[in-house]
């Protein structure tokens, strides 16, 4: 999630790593950084910070709230 990279041997991660980075990092990063609007990249990424358990195929190129503020979930370009 935000730019933090995978889990060792590019494992899914877990729900509880999932929520550890979400508190540690991306709520720092949001706060500091005083975003307006998140673009969510990736299926993890989507879940974790978007909260929901589906698809991002479903999800991508619609407009969500995470966080508090307006998301946009997008495929990850690699």
């Amino acid at each position: 999630m935000c730019c933090l990279g995978r889990p060792p041997q590019n494992r899914d991660p877990k729900p509880d790593e999932i929520a550890m980075m979400k508190a540690v990092s991306l709520q720092r990063h949001i706060a500091f950084a005083s975003q307006r609007l998140l673009v969510i990249v990736g299926n993890w990424s989507s879940a974790g910070v978007a909260g929901q358990n589906v698809e991002l195929t479903s999800i991508a190129r619609q407009w969500t709230q995470a966080e508090g503020l307006p998301a946009l979930p997008m495929f990850h370009p690699a």
